[in-house]
């Protein structure tokens, strides 16, 4: 990709061109010479700081330890953050317009994307383009509307809890053991985005070829049910039928063993539980329906690196 010039990146960035003026100013963005074209990394920069900034953080303080070196956004040149993309220019009325899909339905991708819910003269994400063929494909076959956004907010929080498992995953295996060997925030920041680097590319294949082996299992079932109702409509074959079993079981002692021996090892328990139901049930021709279990509470970089109860 080319580099941007300021008013490209502000577009991209879905902010005013002036605002990228005053990050070059604080030291936050850095432009070698005056006209010089800024980075995909800076769009990233823009989009983060402002993002930062909205969620109550002063931006003369990030300024002040980017200049210190206690805080560094370098790490967003990585490749490895190339999905992190922007705006495409077009708000979502335009795209209404555009698509034919109603404001109503774009606005629910946008939410299923993880995004707050927009209004109709705010810019489209990139992100939430690409579920758009998917959703005129369903709704020119026939699909009823609140079933589509039904669908689209099930897979959105699918997502979200499969993106909160990775996240909690990649602070306590990387962020937290590189904090306690004695590294700055800002140095912890690059070392595991650096470490994690070379598995991103592969991440967006894994994901959809896991998917792909649930989508066999799941519609093959529903092929397998069709052609029985088809010969048994025919009185070609009738099938046997078996009353569904059903078992609830429960993990007892959880909230007491995470209050004695921590988040992590309560996390271990029920990995461990989850592990061994999945290959019973499916030895038993059977599958877990639903987890009721939460994520570990998460340790901020600034307690991972300060707090001695943390310390091993």
């Amino acid at each position: 990709m080319g580099g941007f010039t300021r008013d490209a990146l502000a577009e991209r960035a879905g902010v005013p061109a002036g605002y990228v003026d005053r990050l070059v100013g604080l030291g936050i963005l850095a432009q070698v010479e005056p006209g010089s074209l800024f980075s995909a990394g800076d769009v990233r920069r823009v989009r983060l700081v402002h993002g930062l900034e909205e969620g109550g953080l002063p931006l003369e303080g990030m300024s002040a330890a980017v200049r210190n070196g206690d805080l560094s956004f370098g790490f967003l040149d990585l490749s490895s953050w190339d999905w992190y993309g922007g705006f495409g220019g077009k708000t979502y009325r335009e795209l209404s317009v555009e698509t034919g899909l109603s404001l109503e339905l774009l606005q629910v991708i946008s939410e299923a994307m993880g995004f707050a819910r927009p209004e109709a003269n705010d810019l489209a994400h990139d992100e939430a383009l690409d579920l758009i063929p998917v959703v005129k494909v369903a709704l020119d076959a026939g699909a009823d509307p609140v079933a589509v956004e039904r669908l689209l907010r099930v897979w959105g929080e699918s997502i979200r809890r499969m993106t909160e498992a990775a996240s909690t995953f990649y602070h306590a295996q990387f962020e937290v053991p590189l904090l306690r060997s004695g590294m700055s925030e800002a140095q912890v920041l690059q070392a595991a985005n650096e470490a994690v680097a070379a598995g991103i590319p592969h991440v967006d294949r894994a994901i959809v070829s896991m998917y792909h082996g649930h989508s066999e299992h799941t519609w093959l079932a529903n092929v397998v049910e069709a052609v029985e109702a088809t010969l048994e409509k025919l009185g070609l074959h009738h099938s046997v039928a078996e009353p569904p079993a059903m078992c609830f079981l429960d993990l007892s002692g959880y909230t007491r063993l995470t209050d004695e021996r921590g988040d992590e090892a309560a996390a271990e328990m029920a990995a461990t539980l989850g592990g061994l139901v999945q290959r019973s049930a499916s030895d038993h021709g059977g599958r877990p329906v639903k987890w009721l279990k939460g994520l570990p509470r998460p340790i901020s970089l600034h307690q991972a690196g300060r707090d001695p109860s943390l310390a091993e």
